[in-house]
C-alpha cells in the first residue's frame, strides 16, 4: 500500500511516497527514547553521519540534490547564452569569408559554437551553486533562527512539534 506523507523540511514541503504493508505502520515514531539527541547540535552533527545500512541523512541528500540541480541548470544557462552569442557573431564575422563548401562552413560553425557552449556551461555551472548555496544558508540561518525564538517564547521544544506531528499523522491514518 502506498501512503503520500507532507514532510516539511528546510527549504520547503517535500512528498515522499511510503510503501508499507499495514496502514499503522506508514509513520515511525520520530526517534526511540535512547536515541534522542541532547542539543540542536548533536542534530547537526547527525545530519552528516551514516547510517546503519549505509545512506546519507535525508537533509544531506536534499543538498546534494539541490547542489547537482543547480550545476545541471547553470550549465544549461551559460551554454545556451554562450552558444547563442557564439553563432550571431560567427555570422556577424564571416559574412564575407569565402568557405570551400557549405559542410565547411557549417563544420566550423559547429565547432564555435560547441566550444562556447562548453565555456559558457563552465563558467555558470560553478557560480549558480555558489550563489544559491550562499542565498539558501541565509534563509536557513533566519528561519531556523525564528522558529527557535518561537519555540522559546512558546516554552516547548523540537521533540514536542515532532510528537506532535507523530500523534496528528497517526489521528488522520485511523
Amino acid at each position: 500500500m502506498i501512503f503520500l506523507r507532507p514532510t516539511i523540511r528546510t527549504g520547503g514541503i517535500l512528498c515522499g511516497a511510503i510503501l508499507v504493508s499495514e496502514p499503522n505502520m506508514a509513520d515511525q515514531p520520530p526517534t526511540p527514547a535512547e536515541e534522542k539527541l541532547t542539543n540542536s547540535w548533536d542534530r547537526v552533527r547527525k545530519i552528516f553521519t551514516v547510517d546503519e545500512f549505509g545512506t546519507i541523512s535525508p537533509e544531506l541528500s536534499t543538498i546534494c540534490q539541490s547542489t547537482f540541480f543547480t550545476v545541471f541548470v547553470g550549465a544549461c544557462y551559460g551554454g545556451f547564452v554562450q552558444s547563442r552569442e557564439a553563432y550571431l557573431q560567427f555570422i556577424e564575422r564571416n559574412q564575407a569569408s569565402q568557405f570551400v563548401d557549405h559542410y565547411e562552413a557549417k563544420k566550423k560553425l559547429q565547432d564555435h559554437v560547441t566550444k562556447s557552449f562548453a565555456r559558457g556551461a563552465l563558467r555558470w555551472s560553478w557560480r549558480w551553486p555558489c550563489l544559491v548555496g550562499f542565498m539558501c544558508a541565509i534563509i536557513g540561518l533566519f528561519a531556523g533562527s525564528l522558529t527557535l525564538t518561537v519555540l522559546r517564547f512558546t516554552g516547548s521544544s523540537m521533540d514536542e512539534v515532532h510528537e506532535f506531528r507523530y500523534e496528528l499523522a497517526q489521528k488522520r491514518l485511523r
